[in-house]
């Protein structure tokens, strides 16, 4: 009998909820474990100390291996488990699908970070509660030291992501853009591309998991402005019992359509920025800096979304010469376009 994956995170990691929802959807049987509480036993090594963790076991019972990173993580459970797939059959919708899940890690958990260690009253609810979700009897003099030493390492870090002074309004602004676009798309279909979720929903889902359910400001907004994707994030958390087949998935002519307005966002934000980033990296600049919505962007250079940037080039460039030249002429125009060229 196959023993069941251990999944190793946290409440308040919006890829651990990313990677659980998941895992439920797919109905690939598992165990949740909380990194560092009572019931954490330390994993295999893994090459960054990050959450989540995903832990293979041998026929014993005994941890085996360990993997990090959703994304690369949800590209080996295809490979593994044929059922309930998050891969829509048209390489171009799923190249789309991959463009929409790597723009709600990379760059929407820039959202999250703010609301969440921009504004006093979520710093003094996420610096505590993130200690609570770990171990809700945790003594309150730990608590305290957690929560100073947690909470002044994370605002520390707000500028290096992008979450300043600067970019406070263009952070806001993109938000409640994503916010109206999600609540449109969902008075017409339950999922982005199609009746059936996509590593795209799931992408988007696990920052929505904070930021409509977890940090205080970024909650009421989307209580006010968007009650159907509050709904629709609190829905993705168990999809086990959701009914799929194939004629769920939309051609890519109505997905175009329908998502057209989120492309020429990402298009306007998270493009210019991965390609800003990947040449400010090959010039070995320390920060970087470029245009995004009409506003100056500034933050640390970071190495992981060159490797962000060349997955998309490469996933474009494995599409057929048909294919690829469908998808340049549907992209022209909305910023995406240029992830095209070699």
């Amino acid at each position: 009998m196959t023993q069941p994956l251990t999944l190793i995170g946290n409440e308040g990691s919006p890829y651990s909820r990313k990677l659980r929802a998941v895992l439920r959807y797919r109905r690939i049987a598992h165990v949740w474990v909380v990194g560092n509480g009572p019931e954490y036993v330390a994993p295999p090594p893994v090459p960054v100390q990050v959450i989540p963790v995903l832990v293979w076991h041998d026929a014993t019972g005994a941890m085996r291996e360990a993997a990090v990173d959703s994304t690369p993580l949800i590209a080996r459970l295809e490979r593994e488990y044929a059922q309930r797939s998050l891969l829509p059959p048209d390489p171009v919708v799923a190249f789309l699908s991959a463009l929409v899940e790597d723009y709600g890690d990379e760059w929407c958990t820039k959202f999250m970070f703010h609301y969440r260690w921009a504004d006093a009253a979520g710093i003094d609810w996420a610096r505590r509660q993130l200690m609570r979700q770990i171990d809700p009897a945790v003594p309150a003099a730990q608590l305290e030291r957690f929560a100073q030493w947690f909470g002044d390492r994370q605002i520390g870090r707000r500028e290096i992501v992008g979450s300043s002074d600067a970019t406070a309004a263009m952070l806001e602004a993109g938000y409640r853009r994503l916010l109206g676009m999600l609540e449109s798309l969902l008075e017409q279909r339950r999922f982005l591309f199609g009746e059936r979720p996509a590593a795209g929903d799931f992408g988007l889902y696990g920052q929505l998991t904070q930021l409509c359910a977890f940090d205080p400001g970024s909650a009421r907004l989307a209580e006010r402005e968007a009650p159907r994707v509050v709904a629709w994030t609190a829905r993705c958390e168990d999809l086990s019992g959701w009914r799929v087949d194939d004629a769920q998935w939309l051609d890519r002519d109505t997905v175009l359509v329908t998502l057209g307005p989120l492309l020429a966002e990402i298009g306007g934000s998270y493009v210019p920025f991965l390609l800003a980033n990947a040449q400010a990296r090959a010039e070995g600049g320390e920060w970087v800096e470029c245009a995004v919505q009409g506003g100056r962007w500034r933050q640390k250079v970071f190495a992981y979304q060159v490797k962000c940037l060349n997955a998309l080039r490469a996933q474009a460039a494995a599409l057929d010469d048909d294919d690829r030249a469908w998808l340049a002429q549907a992209l022209r125009g909305s910023g995406c376009e240029v992830l095209l060229a070699p």
